[in-house]
């Protein structure tokens, strides 16, 4: 692994392209990325498990017009929803083994099921494999890292994104002996993919020191990051909310936290939900807009009764639940869509000063954000 310097254009202009090009076969693991790397496919559990009653999953959100034909074909499609990141879709339907981020919009699907749809979410264990997915038409929709929907339209992927699921729940952790991003210089820094939220916010976090040139290493996942600094293989890494209390208490007095993105970074973008525009359709639609209301109502659930949301992420086996308390303290979950093209355009330009996208391929925030989704979906949750 070499030290990072300037990207070379021509290099940048083939990542991107390569990220559509991806869409012609099965999204497959980055040939950089480590040998722990999961396998980018649906974890589909063998056992039939128990009943599905982790959740009251009850819904505030109006009732839909049954009679509808539009709604009624809807209904009666299979629809998949790529999530980048671990899971577990039993045979019974049952979803388990997700990190907490991920809690709202699978407790939406799982709604959604109960009301009579055929919704399953499709865990893929890469940043890119959703948006690479989504573009081949082999999911419906993607909830995924920023970065790559916007890399991706930068290359001509024909994407759309509607909504955030969640601010940026990142903190800079480093070992002790690092104290200000100067000292990252010659370091090791974990990033989950060459194109992700973790890529953006450590070169944001030294885009003010340009002679810091530390070595950037691809480990997906931010637990197996943490084992890493544990195991003494990083330096630091861009580590998401209860995997930094985590390490601190596996390894006392070796780590610290020297930023918290969350915190400095709030107008960041971090994960969306989008869509190909080239596929969608009225039924389409009408599952988007369930969806977020569906999603936004859990939200605003997890905010209201913060001890329900951790009995239902243990009941659900929930990976790393240590970090609640501040996803609620942080405001990470949206209260609403959370997204507008002002959002996005912040976080392209962060893209632009962190040298993964070229200026001359960004979009803009009004190409990539379509804000009808919550127009009729916020009517859901009003009525």
């Amino acid at each position: 692994m070499t030290r990072s310097r300037r990207i070379n254009p021509c290099i940048l202009v083939l990542a991107l392209v390569t990220l559509v090009l991806a869409a012609c076969g099965e999204p497959q693991p980055s040939a950089e990325e480590s040998p722990t790397t999961a396998p980018v496919a649906t974890t589909q559990a063998t056992d039939s498990g128990g009943e599905n009653d982790v959740a009251d999953t009850t819904s505030p959100v109006a009732d839909v017009n049954e009679e509808d034909p539009v709604l009624a074909s809807a209904m009666d499609r299979s629809w998949r929803v790529g999530l980048s990141g671990e899971g577990v879709l039993h045979r019974d339907g049952r979803m388990t083994g997700f990190q907490f981020n991920k809690l709202p919009v699978i407790l939406a699907i799982d709604a959604l099921n109960e009301d009579g749809w055929d919704v399953a979410p499709i865990f893929l264990n890469q940043s890119e494999a959703p948006v690479q997915a989504l573009v081949q038409g082999s999911v419906d929709v993607a909830n995924s890292s920023v970065t790559p929907v916007i890399t991706g339209a930068a290359a001509g992927a024909p994407i759309k994104s509607f909504a955030k699921t969640r601010n940026v729940e990142y903190v800079m952790l480093t070992t002790i002996d690092i104290e200000t991003p100067e000292d990252l210089d010659g370091k090791r820094i974990g990033i989950h993919a060459n194109a992700s939220t973790t890529t953006l916010l450590s070169k944001l976090l030294l885009a003010d020191y340009p002679d810091v040139e530390p070595t950037y290493l691809v480990i997906p996942g931010s637990p197996n990051r943490i084992q890493a600094m544990i195991a003494g293989e990083l330096d630091a890494s861009a580590t998401q909310f209860g995997d930094d209390t985590t390490a601190m208490e596996q390894a006392p007095g070796e780590f610290h936290i020297i930023f918290d993105f969350a915190e400095e970074m709030p107008q960041l973008v971090d994960s969306v939900l989008s869509y190909n525009s080239q596929e969608v359709d009225e039924e389409t639609q009408h599952f988007m807009e369930l969806l977020l209301a569906q999603q936004v109502k859990f939200n605003n659930m997890i905010y209201d009764d913060a001890d329900w949301a951790l009995e239902v992420s243990e009941e659900m086996d929930v990976i790393e639940t240590g970090g609640i308390d501040r996803f609620v303290s942080s405001g990470i979950f949206p209260t609403d869509h959370g997204l507008d093209a002002e959002s996005l355009d912040f976080t392209i330009q962060g893209l632009i000063e962190a040298e993964l996208i070229e200026p001359d391929n960004a979009p803009s925030g009004d190409e990539l954000y379509d804000g009808s989704v919550w127009e009729n979906a916020q009517t859901l949750l009003d009525g």
